[in-house]
């Protein structure tokens, strides 16, 4: 119990970056499972990572560019491809399980996806 009260203000500072890493993630997971799985727009594994890649890329320069104040643009693309790179990480490690394992069990309860057909 002494150690939160010692370093009271460093975990608040370090639990404000990792809920940032983790909100990015998760919206990005979001819109990944929504444009892959909901409305069947791409199937491929590569075009649902580039989506991930973008949609991480834009939630963080959105973020850093609205909400933090930079004196120069060399340090605002640090900032961008630091947490960038851990919601990236994130993603590689977590989101593959994640999005496999909601997906197993959505064909369990709801059915299992149609077969591409090209007309």
């Amino acid at each position: 119990m002494e150690i939160l009260t010692t370093y009271k203000t460093e975990l608040l500072s370090i639990s404000q970056e990792i809920f940032r890493v983790i909100s990015v993630f998760s919206i990005s997971l979001a819109i990944v499972y929504l444009i892959g799985r909901m409305l069947e727009l791409i199937k491929s594994a590569r075009s649902k990572n580039l989506i991930a890649f973008f949609a991480i890329l834009t939630i963080n320069t959105f973020y850093s560019y609205n909400f933090l104040s930079f004196n120069s643009i060399s340090l605002l693309i640090w900032d961008i491809a630091l947490y960038s790179s851990y919601c990236i990480l994130l993603y590689v490690l977590l989101g593959f399980k994640l999005y496999d394992r909601l997906d197993d069990l959505l064909d369990k309860k709801i059915g299992k996806d149609k077969p591409f057909r090209k007309n």
